[in-house]
């Protein structure tokens, strides 16, 4: 069994976020990330023979090079 979790909270799957395995590698991707989505990532596996946790933590930056100026006349 495989589970995401974000700040301890199990993450789903939603129109910006996708979870997916692909031979045997998992995968979570979000979209038009935002401030919001940084945090402390888990992904927690589990079978039989135990279990095992791997973490990250993802600082968002805003990238003030594609913020577009109004001209205003």
């Amino acid at each position: 069994m495989i589970r995401w979790t974000k700040e301890n909270v199990d993450i789903r799957e939603d129109h910006r976020i996708d979870i997916y395995s692909d031979r045997g590698v998992h995968h979570l991707e979000i979209s038009d990330v935002l401030i919001s989505d940084q945090g402390l990532y888990a992904i927690h596996a589990e079978n039989p023979l135990g279990k095992v946790t791997a973490q990250c933590r993802i600082e968002v930056i805003e990238n003030t090079d594609k913020v577009k100026r109004l001209k205003v006349e």
